[in-house]
């Protein structure tokens, strides 16, 4: 009875002061079927620890808005210790952004339990390089799914919490809001279920600011011709962009090398000091070769455990010679049976 007066009263007004064309809904709770809609958990976002373990980095904050710059090499800092347990679905970082120069290589590390010291701390093998926040001069959402390392550093108790690294430039400015662990969609859940690829083919990132020693004298279609400049020379893959298959060992490419490389050495993401790999030497060619080398050894090692994840990458160290001239082309990891 209460509804058939409560439509009565609205007619009689919309015919005395006009009808809008914004729709309104009454609820009445007291109406038998009705109930009320539960609302939703408020989102907690993390916090940045801006006082302690600060790395290159200038830090503030404002109503929730983190602005930072960066001021060395390796800018980096600590989110604020879990509370209380991560929720086992929560696994993808999301946040908004402004970048107007974007970042490469954001390099995400999770904290372990230090039974010696009683404290929750960073140690290097644990850490993945989720990829690059992309140049953008207004807010702009991005995720990344961190649901493997997550399982795999069976991270998330009380105390845990996560370092953020932001590339290796100084003098880069952003701001960061809103940042929390979601749940995966059913996307993104489809994603991480697919077959890993058994063929990776790269392409080299000629234009990483980190390249050093190299001098690219052309690039055309896949093939690259560079030459060395100094005693350290080194050159980088771009990142992968699907997760690669533990199968894929064999790393080959097709070069030609008139003064061959000694001292070829490799190292698989994230950079550190003792992730170098001494290859065999790439034998002089004046025409096109293939050189071929089975890491199935090197992956073997504890510490490149879950590498082949999106945004790994491989960085090759062109022997110590300068004036060195190389040209690459078919550059991939695959399995021994391709």
């Amino acid at each position: 009875m209460k509804n058939k007066y409560l439509f009565l009263f609205t007619f009689l007004t919309c015919l005395m002061v006009g009808c809008s064309t914004e729709i309104i809904e009454y609820y009445n709770p007291e109406v038998e079927g009705d109930s009320e809609q539960p609302k939703p958990d408020p989102i907690e976002y993390f916090k940045f620890n801006t006082t302690e373990d600060v790395t290159d980095l200038i830090v503030e904050e404002s109503r929730g808005v983190y602005s930072f710059e960066t001021t060395g090499g390796d800018p980096n800092i600590r989110l604020e210790p879990l509370v209380e347990q991560n929720n086992a679905d929560s696994v993808v970082l999301t946040f908004d952004y402004i970048a107007p120069t974007g970042i490469n290589e954001l390099e995400i590390f999770y904290s372990m339990f230090d039974t010696n010291s009683g404290n929750f701390v960073v140690v290097g093998g644990r850490s993945e390089i989720v990829g690059d926040l992309p140049a953008i001069d207004s807010w702009k959402n991005i995720s990344f799914n961190l649901c493997k390392s997550i399982k795999n550093f069976e991270w998330g108790v009380v105390g845990d919490f996560l370092r953020l690294d932001f590339g290796r430039e100084s003098g880069v400015t952003f701001q960061i809001k809103n940042m929390y662990l979601r749940s995966m969609t059913d996307e993104e859940e489809d994603e991480i279920n697919k077959e890993p690829i058994s063929i990776v083919d790269f392409t080299i990132d000629v234009e990483r600011s980190k390249v050093n020693g190299v001098e690219f004298l052309s690039e055309d279609g896949g093939e690259y011709s560079m030459k060395t400049t100094n005693t350290d020379p080194y050159i980088y893959t771009d990142a992968l962009t699907e997760e690669c298959s533990d199968k894929a060992v064999v790393l080959s490419f097709d070069y030609i090398a008139p003064k061959g490389i000694t001292l070829f050495q490799l190292l698989l993401s994230p950079e550190a000091p003792d992730r170098f790999t001494n290859l065999p030497d790439i034998a002089p060619a004046d025409n096109w070769n293939t050189y071929s080398v089975n890491l199935k050894d090197v992956f073997a090692n504890p510490q490149y455990t879950g590498w082949g994840k999106v945004g790994d990458f491989i960085r090759l160290d062109l022997g110590s010679t300068p004036d060195v001239e190389i040209r690459i082309r078919n550059m991939r990891l695959s399995s021994p049976e391709e």
